[in-house]
């Protein structure tokens, strides 16, 4: 009704556009006043069918097959990660609430990690699914006593740490210091440490429940994941923790503190009320309705909803 008025009606400007001053829009088709100090004239845009009713027009609209609405996006309700893990250096890890994207993870950038959330919450689950899609990297595991990690311990790349001879963890140090070594080199002769790290393969330390393992005795498998956290970056060496939200905010061992200082993971569920990681949702403001892998991807004090994506044949195991 207010662009009629203002397109024809002219006796009504006066309560419409404000005070015209006298101005008058010229009868031309399409030409209007526009509130303003002191008002304007302007030209509407017009179609170009002069000779056409209103009614032609719109049945030649209705003809054209191939003009459609776009559809509304719908968040699915499960995702399947082998069919979103589309990049090589980059971890899918599922659909952004907000436009249904796919959300990575950059080992290289962010390789601390925890996944928290409540019992059943589908922690364990999100974890062997990432594992099953890291199919080039060195995985090296380390299983609570509800087994959350028993369906991965047989795949070719993953190594039980648990149950590994203790000249492993040699190994592993003696890796880390010919990378840093190496790094060191290509410095010092201004080389492309970008292909030095690219060569590399990706080595991910993957912890069912942190709480259990810093409890229990592994005392030097802990503390060379202490100095991988602490120390070790640019390495392509990432840590990734799972643990209840509660578990997770009070502990205290040095590991634990280590891992939650970086204050980046994934939590399973609300994050109002939390209190593992610094992010906070606005206050007042509604979060959604939250279903089995609904949660966020927090990085420091940024946050994105998403959606997880899993192994579907994974769904049958959830903790």
């Amino acid at each position: 009704m207010a662009i009629s008025s203002q397109l024809v009606e002219t006796s009504e400007y006066d309560g419409i556009v404000g005070r015209t001053e006298g101005l008058e829009p010229a009868r031309v088709a399409g030409r209007a006043l526009v509130r303003g100090k002191p008002p304007l004239e302007f030209q509407t845009a017009m179609p170009e069918f002069p000779d056409s009713k209103t009614e032609d027009i719109v049945e030649m609209f209705n003809q054209k097959a191939d003009i459609r609405a776009v559809p509304i996006p719908i968040m699915p309700a499960a995702i399947d990660i082998t069919e979103i893990n589309d990049k090589d250096q980059l971890l899918a890890v599922g659909l952004g609430d907000n436009d249904l994207q796919t959300v990575y993870i950059d080992l290289a950038a962010t390789p601390f990690l925890m996944v928290s959330g409540d019992t059943m919450t589908g922690k364990s689950t999100i974890l062997t699914s990432w594992i099953k899609v890291l199919k080039e990297a060195e995985i090296y595991a380390i299983d609570s006593n509800s087994m959350g990690l028993y369906s991965v311990m047989g795949l070719p790349n993953v190594i039980n740490l648990l149950e590994s001879e203790d000249s492993l963890l040699d190994d592993i140090k003696q890796m880390l210091d010919d990378r840093r070594q190496q790094m060191i080199e290509y410095k010092r002769s201004n080389k492309n440490l970008n292909e030095l790290v690219r060569s590399w393969k990706q080595v991910v330390f993957v912890i069912d429940r942190l709480s259990e393992f810093t409890n229990g005795d592994q005392y030097l498998l802990k503390d060379l994941l202490e100095r991988i956290v602490k120390q070790e970056r640019g390495l392509k060496v990432a840590v990734i923790a799972a643990d209840n939200t509660i578990d997770l905010t009070n502990n205290w061992d040095s590991l634990g503190k280590a891992i939650r200082d970086e204050q980046t993971g994934i939590l399973l569920g609300s994050l109002r009320d939390q209190g593992l990681f610094a992010a906070r949702f606005p206050y007042g403001a509604p979060e959604k309705e939250f279903e089995f892998g609904d949660g966020y991807l927090i990085v420091k004090n940024k946050y994105t909803g998403i959606r997880c994506a899993t192994m579907k044949n994974d769904l049958s195991h959830v903790d």
